[in-house]
């Protein structure tokens, strides 16, 4: 399926799993980001095969580098499911390079073994009226607090995440949701820095709205279309349990 966004043409190679569609997204620019990242999954959670070719990011000792890797891919018990004896319908995801990535990526382009510029690596859920600098950019939470009753269960309403930068300077919408549980502190950023190379800040996240889900996603600048800050190039979505 194709679509003319921002005057760019962009095509969206759909897979659902587990009642969750996942995106790889390509351009017109050639590029077809994938991304991933280690650990056990559900079967059909994972593509990749074991002997490609991904780059890494490591947290060396506090600076951060992309290392060309090879991925294993092992057929293994899933815990969450029911199988018939000896049956293995899960998949175990690693790295040749010594250490776990906090991401692994293909499919862009200038990705190279390098030191890789980072201004920010943790876990920050931004409430609503929260802001934080990342390099260039302000990130900004909106939303309204709504406590229903009992008031065991609040919730938040028309949450977003906005990007300001520039000059003068613009909102970005990065991502919006109608309703997140106030208790549960996701989606969050993960890191922050230049992973294509381009002089700029592009981001990695948990986009999830639900704390069974995981839904990490690499927003790149070099990718951004017309009105867009950062692009939504990749996405990797498992269930935890």
């Amino acid at each position: 399926m194709s679509l003319l966004m921002g005057g760019a043409m962009k095509t969206f190679i759909c897979m659902t799993f587990l009642g969750f569609t996942v995106l790889a997204f390509s351009t017109a620019r050639g590029q077809n980001a994938q991304l991933l990242v280690t650990g056990k999954f559900h079967g059909n959670e994972v593509t990749a095969q074991s002997g490609e070719i991904w780059y890494g990011l490591y947290n060396e000792v506090g600076r951060f580098r992309l290392v060309s890797t090879t991925v294993k891919v092992e057929a293994v018990h899933d815990d969450m499911v029911i199988e018939k004896e000896g049956e293995k319908t899960g998949k175990k995801v690693s790295a040749e390079h010594e250490g776990s990535p906090l991401f692994m990526v293909r499919g862009i382009d200038r990705l190279e073994e390098r030191e890789v510029e980072t201004v920010f690596n943790g876990k920050k859920f931004f409430f609503p009226g929260e802001m934080m600098r990342v390099g260039e950019i302000t990130v900004i939470a909106f939303g309204d607090l709504q406590e229903p009753k009992p008031r065991w269960s609040p919730s938040y309403r028309n949450y977003s995440i906005q990007l300001k930068a520039g000059r003068p300077q613009k909102y970005y919408l990065l991502a919006e949701y109608p309703r997140l549980a106030a208790f549960d502190e996701i989606p969050y950023l993960v890191w922050a820095g230049d992973i294509d190379n381009d002089g700029r800040i592009d981001m990695f996240w948990d986009m999830t709205d639900h704390y069974n889900k995981r839904q990490k996603t690499l927003f790149l600048s070099s990718m951004a279309l017309t009105g867009e800050l950062l692009h939504k190039c990749a996405e990797f979505i498992f269930i935890l349990d």
